[in-house]
């Protein structure tokens, strides 16, 4: 009977024990302030008059308490690279940034709100999106910000941000249409590659690009692969990655086989899925160090002055017979 009682007493502390520890969505972090969001992104439908509320949430990581503000911006991507465009310049597809306003600590809901949370701890925001009668076909983009705040010596500092993209499909016509161009699959020193220490990478990696251009009115979704395959057909290395394209615009999207061994001939083939559509480009590539090179170009020079000479002797040791 004591053993029962000890083993039950011994099941009920292990059972306290995890109902006591906290559970936190994201560690604290060391510096004096810091800030997460979640989700990162979130579709939406925009059904013309229609007016809706969602939430999203935003989590103080810092070891003290955090002020900062909410608010909404036109989400745009500028070149090839897709750098993300902080101005408030508004297009056709960034109206979307017009129609959200914020809810505040009083209810009301406004452009711009300010918040005030704990350290390691988060709060729910709510804003709400009025669609007008006359909303464009297509998508709409916009970026919710929660900008944080810290006091200083010399008054409010701001401190990085981090957002929420919208991503707004109409209810009206859609277009999904594409075009791609310059598939490109070649190998050469990744200058993005680096090693624990930071320092970049110099060896040779295998890696495939193509420019998306999205002809329609709606942000399309390409998913890549890019497969490396020996010369006998067995699959090395096979990569997936997603990038989003939004409309009228250009995206050049890459993948890199980041571990391609230093020496081989491969059968690179990079895969492109769209639209419900699906396209391959194919190419062999040759991996070989320098230094091999090097002592290829001895060797060839090696065997060709060997050559001559051989060939020397020859025509020397006929003009003595004559």
């Amino acid at each position: 009977m004591k053993k029962i009682t000890k083993i039950l007493t011994a099941a009920i502390l292990i059972a306290a024990s995890f109902v006591a520890a906290p559970v936190h969505a994201e560690a604290c972090s060391s510096d004096k302030s810091g800030l997460s969001i979640s989700p990162v992104n979130q579709p939406i439908l925009l059904e013309p008059g229609s007016e809706r509320n969602y939430t999203f949430e935003v989590q103080n990581i810092g070891e003290a308490p955090a002020t900062f503000k909410i608010y909404a911006q036109p989400y745009s991507m500028t070149g090839e690279d897709y750098t993300v465009n902080f101005s408030d310049t508004e297009n056709k597809f960034t109206q979307l940034a017009r129609w959200i306003t914020i809810k505040d600590t009083n209810g009301q809901f406004v452009e711009k709100a300010t918040f005030q949370v704990e350290a390691c701890s988060k709060t729910e925001i709510e804003y709400h999106v009025a669609v007008p009668d006359n909303v464009p076909n297509g998508g709409q983009y916009a970026v919710i910000f929660a900008e944080g705040m810290n006091a200083s010596d010399g008054g409010i500092k701001a401190v990085p941000r981090v957002g929420l993209v919208i991503y707004g499909h109409a209810t009206g016509v859609t277009v999904r249409t594409y075009e791609l161009e310059d598939f490109a699959i070649k190998n050469g020193i990744d200058e993005t590659l680096t090693d624990v220490s930071g320092n970049k990478i110099t060896k040779l990696v295998i890696h495939a690009s193509v420019k998306i251009h999205n002809t329609g009115n709606v942000d399309l979704t390409a998913n890549t692969t890019l497969t490396a395959k020996n010369v006998f057909g067995t699959v090395l290395y096979q990569g997936d990655s997603a990038a989003i394209v939004l409309p009228e615009t250009t995206r050049k999207v890459t993948s890199v086989w980041e571990k391609t061994p230093l020496f081989g001939l491969f059968n690179v083939t990079y895969t492109v899925n769209i639209a419900g559509e699906i396209q391959n480009y194919t190419s062999m590539i040759l991996i070989m160090p320098a230094f091999i090179v090097v002592i290829i170009l001895i060797l060839v020079a090696g065997t060709t002055f060997w050559v001559i000479m051989m060939v020397k002797k020859q025509r020397e040791r006929k003009g003595r017979h004559i």
